[in-house]
Order: C-alpha cells, then structure tokens, then sequence
C-alpha cells in the first residue's frame, strides 16, 4: 500500500490537481512541493516516498539535474516523469534514468487525466508483483519432476497475419510441482543453466513435444514447431550429436522444426556455436534468434550464423500509443529482417491495436495473448477449433 507521494511541479494548477486526485485515487498521504530542488532538500531530510511524479522543466533544478542527485542518493523510489515536452526528449530522460539506475516506472505527457494517473498506479502494482522474490526450484526438485514425468511441452500457437492462419507452434518447458502447481521458466531455468540439467531437461522437452504434435488431427501435418535452446548449450561438444539425433529418429519433418537460440544468454565457445548453427542448418531445420531487442545479439551475430528467422521481443511492441521513434524503430527491424532474407515473428502481441501495427509494418508471423496463450497439448485440438470458427 502506498503511504507517502511526492509530487514536483512548478505550476501551481498542475501540483494542486496532481495532490488532490492522487488523495482521492490513494489512501497515501500526498506532498506537493515547487521544484526539483525543493524535492531534493526534502528527500535529504530523510523523506522516503513510495511513488514520486517529477516535472522536467522546473526553475532552480531541472528534472535532468534532479534524477542524477537522487542517483547519486541511490534514490529507489518508482519515479513516474510528466512533461508537455517532445516524446523524444522524453525518450532520452528515460535512457538517461536507466543509465542512473534510477526506478522510472513510466511517464505522462501533459495535458494530464485522471485514467492516466490510474494507468500508473495499475502498472506500479504490477512492476511489484514482477518484481516479488522468485523461490526457484532447486536440482532436487526438478530431477524430481524429470523422474515423474513432470517437465511439460506448452504450445502457444503462431498465427501468419495475412490470413489469420494458424501455421505453428512454440514449444515453451514448464515444470509441474506436486505442490507449487504449474512452474514458469523464470522460477527454474536459472537453476538449469547452472548445472548440466539443461540440457537434460531440454532433450525430455523436445522428444515429448516432436512426439505429441505428430497426434494432432489429419490435416495438420505441415504445422510447425519451434524449440528453445540456451545459447551455452552450444558449450557442450556433444548437444548438437544429441539434438540431430532426436530429430532424425522423429516423426515431424526436419524442415517442419526451427531451433530457437535465445538472445539472453551467450554461449562462451563462440566456434562451437558456429560450428552447431551451421549443422543444423544443413539438417534442413530452421535457425532462429529469439527474443531480439532483449539484450546479447549484435549485427555481427546476426550476419554471422545462418538464421532463417528473427523473432522481435515483446519489448519492442509498446502497449499503448506508438511514438514516431518507436515506430521507426521496430519498422527498420523488420526492414532489415527481410532485406536479410529472414522470416519475421514478433512475440507478445496482446492487443488488436498491435496486432494491426505489426500486420501493417509486415510481419509475416504473431503470436501472444491476443492470439493464445501457451497451453498443454490436449488443449491444442478445441482451440484450433475455435480459432478456426472465427476466423
């Protein structure tokens, strides 16, 4: 629950709405002070807010000079920026947060509203439940879990936008615990990627996966299948033997399968990932650089192995309304996907509003929670009923 707001704004009109509706909307008690170095003096008193909105263009101290003295206090409170300012100035207030590693959760253009202000307090609570320990599993649990048969292929459908056909799926691991429920990636893939077991727990994921589509109905024999893998399983000199083997000996064509490496990690033998993406491309598999935008691939990467397909992180698709430079951003990706001979997939579409925008900017393939979320494999047969009733 929040207890104390701070709020810096130079005009009078704007401090004052900002006080009474964060009241209103908050059971927190609201201080309203001029500028941003009226902010600071009252921070350095021992002040500790739990969500401060900040003006950028203040007399005395500028929303600039602000944020890079709260850094240098090591200042954690959510920080939400409002500003009449360009969204570009506004992008680049937002770099220069993450740089000071200052905790900017979000920011308003001015004319300011009351759905706004709620879009903000919705979004903090949710950053909070993000942002909540993880109690991951430990290596006993999940060689418990590999031993009962718990470690699950999910699917979560990929959808060609032109058509709206259903063309694929991702397979995404999921562990099921006897008392925890279903367990998502981020609760054990850290204790995975420490050990061996990922590559153990990778094998029992593919087999089961190319095992269980190979069930669907007649008529569905040329969907697709995409696999992840960790970059450093490239680190092993015998995952490649083991995965080309696993793929021969299925059912499911090998130019049917695409092999996902994830950008959010990188192998540390640089050839031996050379060497293992070159293999299973003359496999006849698909190559894909996962999660791009995220973080490790470099255009050098990129030109470098042979991947077929570039899937655009989440990150890229704004939630709400696109700025110019967001647009820009995302629409050179896609240029350079294609002009690169790469089929494009962009993950994480939510809404119709991003669906249109990547179907616009020509993305061949979605997928995320407008379409479908990932789900077990006896579930598969009614949504692709379903889907095919609307579509």
């Amino acid at each position: 629950m929040l207890k104390r707001i701070l709020v810096a704004d130079d005009s009078p009109s704007i401090r004052e709405y900002l006080v009474l509706l964060l009241s209103k909307l908050t059971e927190a008690e609201v201080t309203g002070v001029s500028d941003g170095q009226e902010a600071l003096e009252l921070v350095k008193t021992g002040y500790r807010p739990d969500l401060a909105f900040f003006d950028l263009n203040m007399p005395r101290m500028d929303g600039v000079q602000l944020l890079k003295e709260l850094a240098r206090l090591n200042f954690a409170c959510p920080i939400v920026i409002i500003s009449g300012l360009s969204q570009q100035v506004i992008s680049t207030i937002e770099k220069i947060s993450s740089e000071y590693r200052l905790n900017v959760i979000g920011t308003l253009g001015k004319p300011l509203d009351e759905s706004c202000i709620n879009n903000v307090l919705m979004r903090l609570t949710e950053k909070k439940k993000a942002q909540q320990t993880v109690n991951e599993l430990k290596t006993y649990e999940v060689l418990a879990a590999l031993e009962e048969g718990n470690v699950e292929p999910w699917f979560q459908p990929q959808i060609e936008l032109a058509h709206r056909r259903l063309v694929g799926f991702e397979v995404l691991c999921r562990i099921r615990h006897h008392r925890r429920g279903i367990m998502l990636p981020n609760e054990f893939m850290a204790t995975l990627e420490r050990s061996d077991l990922i590559q153990v727990v990778s094998h029992e994921l593919f087999q089961t996966a190319l095992a269980q589509i190979e069930q669907l109905p007649p008529g569905y024999e040329n969907l697709t299948v995409s696999l992840n893998i960790s970059a450093r399983l490239f680190d092993s000199d015998q995952f490649v033997d083991e995965l080309l083997a696993l793929i021969n000996s299925s059912p499911v064509r090998n130019d049917r399968i695409t092999i996902e490496i994830t950008e959010t990690t990188v192998a540390t033998k640089p050839l031996t990932e050379l060497e293992g993406a070159a293999r299973i491309s003359i496999a006849g598999c698909g190559l894909s650089i996962d999660d791009f935008g995220s973080g490790k691939a470099t255009l050098e990467r990129m030109h470098s192995l042979p991947f077929s397909e570039l899937k655009i992180d989440q990150e890229y698709l704004p939630r709400e309304n696109i700025t110019e430079s967001q647009r820009a951003l995302l629409e050179s990706t896609i240029n350079m996907a294609r002009r690169l001979g790469m089929k494009v997939v962009v993950e994480g579409v939510e809404t119709f509003q991003q669906w249109e925008l990547v179907q616009h900017l020509g993305c061949e393939l979605a997928q995320g929670y407008f379409i479908a979320p990932p789900m077990p494999f006896d579930d598969l047969p009614d949504w692709i009923r379903q889907w095919e009733q609307k579509t």
